[in-house]
């Protein structure tokens, strides 16, 4: 399996850092339910002291679609210009193994 960016990507933002995170055998019975309620706290501790605006991640996100020319508000979830491809050809794409 192979994790690639488009040259594009690469030339706009050399400084990226991607990361990808490969799991396997979770089912739909894994007990999620403490984790996720110490996640949830965590969250509303965070979001109780300061607005969602001024999390770094959320500057940083905001900075990065800046820089693309787009609104970064408008596009809360939208994933990056990447494939995941298996086998498949990657020229003109750095791809991470």
């Amino acid at each position: 399996m192979y994790f690639c960016h488009s040259t594009d990507i690469w030339r706009g933002y050399p400084e990226l850092v991607p990361g990808v995170v490969f799991a396997d055998g979770i089912t739909a019975a894994a007990a999620v339910g403490p984790r996720v309620a110490e996640y949830y706290s965590v969250a509303e501790s965070r979001l109780a002291a300061t607005s969602e605006g001024e999390l770094p991640e959320i500057q940083a996100w905001r900075r990065a679609f800046s820089r693309m020319g787009l609104k970064p508000t408008q596009y809360r979830a939208r994933p990056s210009r990447c494939c995941v491809d298996s086998g498949k050809s990657t020229r003109g794409r750095r791809s991470i193994r």
